[in-house]
């Protein structure tokens, strides 16, 4: 294996020119860690026509003569998980990126939803049949370089070009191709939104937490106590029995004891009988408190950066198989809606945070796929929908529509979107089964169209083991067919899959164009929420951002839905509303 290693600012400039003639680069870092903000950028791996180049960035004060090969829109750039490289080189020396191919993403793209991993030793492994050694990979990147340091980097660049090539194959076969440029765009944006992060107000949540954490024993008190009180045992310390709220079985035992006969002690069952005895909705908000603790107590702190003083969470962009974003470390999805949580994610002095969400945009897709004339029209009014849905479903005008019977409409629009049956129905809306399947009736009635997609997309997905977003989108499935509730699961998936698919298709589109629109400025883009997207921005530039962002999510969705209106709510404030 043939290589150069530049080291010198007269190899740099000559390869400088070698790699402004290139269509194609494949391209790879090692650094001193994982983190951008802590870590260093050691080597700089380039690739083209089986020639490759070493960098070795310890050489270099900056590496500003290659800022304009990496920002390019006419050189596409190869990288395997390209938004860690992206974010090294960035923080480390101000370099931006255009026009990329992500081996990894083009790989989950294709899996679809397949439970496959994506590292690029397996990704290579299963498409080029290629075993790499990946002993090198946790050495010691910040001393001298070994001879094996240097083969190893050299590796991981000579496999990327055959290895999009034979992704993009796949890709072109799959009809994906589409799904695929808007994964990458958006990669940039994702990239930018993790080094923007957001500011978390450290006194304000540990106030918040200490409420949670004074309420969360109160009730623990209040449930121990009421259960022990038809226990014939008595503590030696307590005038009450101590019981593990976490333990089922005891919680069951002393539920039975107080003549709650449950099979069991799972939020479902417990939620289904919560209207027998007071106690069980306290163990229900006991239990929401206690995650809450869990999920996002004090440990959230940890995360907020020493040198930046902001949380950079991470963001999976196929985090689901529908093609939804995750988040870790810390999952700011996890944070609940309320005010009380989010007004500790606040927008620095000077600052506003401006905050925007898409309004009913999974039954806009919905009406706009299955193309039901009446739930257009709902759309086209402009009226609230679940009074509409209401008002059709019983025949009464709409300013005779109730409170209890707009409910009733908005959990059928909302649940038909997720496969729920009338079951399911029947436990929210707090009716019998009988009942909730007359509602549902009533509905397919006056929607007929949405019945008949619905009931197709189900048995489309058995069929054929697969969905499609409206960006062509692939989520594939794999189940046993002799297997009732595998299908049943399926069917629901498959209703389900297109819709959810599609949002997130929509939400990654308006990050690329919003990005896009406020690269280079002082407004920032810095979390989202599945449909939801937040920027930063001072104080003077806030309202024009706000009707700026509004546009471009607007556009995005048009990109999508050609029947429906998109209405997007944007609210300004001094921390994250909703």
């Amino acid at each position: 294996m043939s290589y150069k290693l530049i080291n010198n600012q007269d190899n740099l400039e000559s390869l400088l020119e070698l790699l402004l003639l290139q269509k194609e680069l494949s391209i790879d870092t090692e650094t001193t860690g994982l983190d951008p903000y802590y870590s260093k950028v050691r080597l700089l791996q380039i690739g083209f026509d089986e020639q490759f180049f070493v960098i070795d960035c310890f050489c270099f004060e900056n590496l500003d003569i290659l800022k304009p090969i990496f920002n390019s829109p006419d050189i596409l750039k190869i990288l395997h998980n390209a938004k860690f490289d992206i974010k090294m080189l960035k923080i480390n020396y101000g370099i931006e990126f255009q026009n990329i191919f992500d081996t990894m993403l083009a790989s989950q793209i294709i899996s679809a939803g397949v439970n496959e991993t994506h590292n690029l030793k397996d990704v290579v492994y299963r498409y080029l049949g290629i075993e790499l050694d990946k002993t090198e990979q946790k050495s010691d990147w910040s001393k001298e370089l070994s001879v094996s340091q240097i083969s190893y980097a050299i590796k991981d660049v000579e496999v990327l070009i055959p290895l999009k090539n034979k992704l993009k194959e796949f890709l072109v076969e799959n009809k994906l191709v589409r799904v695929a440029v808007l994964e990458f765009n958006c990669c940039l944006s994702v990239s930018d939104m993790e080094i923007n992060g957001c500011f978390l107000d450290k006194n304000k949540w540990l106030d918040i937490i200490e409420k949670v954490e004074k309420k969360h024993s109160k009730l623990s008190d209040e449930i121990q106590k009421e259960l022990s009180k038809n226990s014939n045992q008595l503590s030696l310390f307590n005038d009450f029995l101590e019981i593990n709220l976490n333990s089922n079985q005891q919680l069951l035992e002393s539920l039975n004891n107080m003549g709650i006969n449950l099979d069991d002690t799972a939020e479902r069952t417990l939620s289904l009988n919560k209207n027998k005895h007071e106690i069980i909705e306290k163990i229900l908000e006991y239990r929401s408190l206690q995650k809450s603790l869990s999920s996002y107590g004090k440990n959230i702190l940890e995360h907020i950066n020493k040198k930046t003083g902001r949380i950079h969470a991470s963001f999976n962009q196929i985090g689901a198989g529908t093609g939804r974003f995750s988040c870790f470390n810390p999952n700011l999805q996890q944070i609940p809606a309320n005010e009380e949580y989010r007004s500790s994610f606040m927008a620095e002095k000077g600052n506003k945070l401006i905050t925007a969400d898409y309004s009913q945009i999974e039954l806009r897709i919905l009406a706009e796929i299955s193309g039901d004339k009446e739930f257009i029209r709902a759309f086209e009014s402009g009226e609230d929908l679940h009074k509409i849905t209401a008002s059709n479903m019983f025949s009464i005008p709409l300013e005779n529509v109730t409170k209890e019977m707009r409910s009733q409409a908005k959990s059928i629009n909302f649940g038909l979107v997720y496969g729920r049956g009338a079951s399911s129905l029947a436990e929210q809306i707090g009716t019998s089964v009988e009942e909730a399947k007359k509602l549902i009736e009533k509905y397919f009635e006056i929607y007929e169209g949405v019945k008949i997609w619905l009931d197709n997309a189900g048995k489309l997905a058995i069929k054929t083991s697969q969905s499609r977003t409206l960006s062509n989108r692939l989520k594939k499935y794999i189940f046993d067919s002799n297997n009732r509730k595998e299908i049943a699961s399926i069917d629901r998936q498959g209703k389900n899959s297109p819709i959810q698919g599609t949002s997130a298709d929509i939400t990654k589109q308006a990050l690329f164009l919003i990005n896009k629109e406020f690269k280079n400025t002082k407004t920032k883009l810095i979390n989202t929420v599945h449909d939801e997207i937040i920027l930063e921005s001072p104080l003077e530039f806030a309202e024009n951002s706000a009707k700026i962002l509004e546009q471009k999510m607007i556009e995005a969705g048009r990109i999508y839905l050609k029947k429906v209106p998109i209405v997007v709510d944007v609210h300004i404030s001094d921390f994250w509303s909703k």
